[in-house]
């Protein structure tokens, strides 16, 4: 097969290396891992075999030798993973951390695996595209459910969510899917016209948009200029710039548009952020570990009226600051920061990664074991 073929520049780009059918045998591996990723939210206890996985996939990559931390930056990574590690010592959270911990881990594989930006750009794609096909399959179906929405200023607003049956979570994966689909797709006609690259870009939108995840159209439309601006700055001079900014049509612009002005569900969250917020700023200082029931125990003394039964705290940078600490936070947001700063990169993983970032603020990525292992995956990637 063409996307598996055995020219060695399509996995690596240090030609210096030694390639060899291991090489190959491994990088399938972990490519089939990363394009089965949604199929895991059908397998019972999902974060659990996720994390198995994970550490199979170090433990194979180890066993061909180790590998020198030559970017410093990954300093700051190690010291955030300390961080999630030591919540295995706290109270009702040692499980979830543990799992927490593991998944976070899957940040090193692209180091370990050399993975590259033409692997990682196709694999992203045909899974968006074959998720995206069944989130529009399902929605013409009609089994798409309008349980995530204010009805009474959206009516009956059927939001599909494929194989991880959550509308926002769809969204967030398959804003993701949206940038390295084009990217894969761009690649494709610069080798010779037209692949199957475009239907997974056209099955991937359309699922992103049916998701109706808001938080999610902002991350895509934010991370694909930004994917665009680093192409351009990386063939022009600094002082050229290129914006682009997509449009919806009704009824995705208002929905869109909606999220500057609160609903039911706007409302829900400021309330649970003002709650986190009422915390003392001393408790925040190291977090409380990961987990439902640690939340929980943090939150109930300053909990809001109806959010007893909250489950996540719908935020990245909350999610990290109660369960890891402000010093997780900080150690994770620096090591966000020189991420950006690295002047050549791969633009569509960069995007990817904005995307999420900015949908983090208004969602947790976290919360779900495939995003999370996709966010760690594009934190590491260059």
């Amino acid at each position: 097969m063409r996307f598996f073929s055995l020219r060695k520049s399509l996995f690596f780009d240090n030609n210096t290396l030694h390639f060899s059918k291991q090489d190959c045998i491994t990088h399938t591996l972990l490519a089939f891992f990363i394009l089965l990723l949604p199929l895991y939210s059908l397998l019972p206890h999902t974060r659990l075999c996720l994390a198995l996985s994970v550490l199979l996939l170090l433990y194979i990559s180890l066993r061909r030798g180790t590998v020198a931390i030559k970017d410093r930056a990954l300093y700051l990574y190690i010291l955030f993973l300390t961080a999630a590690f030591s919540g295995v010592f706290k109270r009702g959270a040692a499980v979830d951390s543990l799992l927490f911990f593991v998944l976070a881990l899957s940040g090193f594989l692209p180091m370990l695996y050399q993975l590259s930006r033409h692997l990682l750009s196709r694999t992203l794609a045909l899974s968006g595209g074959f998720t995206g096909a069944f989130a529009l399959l399902e929605y013409l179906s009609g089994r798409a459910l309008a349980l995530w929405s204010d009805t009474e200023r959206f009516g009956t607003l059927s939001r599909t969510g494929a194989f991880f049956g959550n509308p926002n979570i769809l969204g967030a994966f398959l804003s993701v899917c949206v940038i390295f689909s084009f990217d894969a797709f761009l690649t494709s006609l610069k080798e010779g016209g037209f692949s199957v690259y475009a239907l997974c870009l056209g099955f991937s939108l359309s699922g992103l948009l049916l998701s109706f995840s808001r938080g999610a159209w902002l991350g895509a439309l934010s991370g694909f200029a930004f994917y665009l601006w680093r192409l351009f700055t990386q063939k022009k001079s600094k002082k050229e710039r290129l914006y682009s900014f997509p449009a919806f049509l009704s009824p995705f612009l208002s929905r869109a548009l909606s999220i500057f002005s609160p609903d039911s569900s706007m409302s829900y969250r400021f309330s649970l952020w003002k709650s986190i917020f009422s915390v003392p700023p001393l408790t925040l200082l190291c977090g409380v570990g990961e987990g439902r029931g640690a939340l929980l125990s943090l939150l109930s003394p300053y909990m809001a009226a109806g959010l007893e039964k909250i489950e996540h705290t719908h935020s990245l940078y909350l999610h990290v600051l109660t369960a890891e600490g402000a010093l997780g936070l900080a150690f994770l947001l620096l090591f966000l920061f020189f991420r950006f700063r690295k002047k050549e990169g791969n633009a569509a993983a960069d995007g990817a990664l904005l995307s999420i970032m900015l949908y983090g603020i208004f969602d947790d990525p976290l919360y779900s074991g495939q995003l999370g292992v996709i966010f760690w995956i594009l934190a590491n990637v260059n």
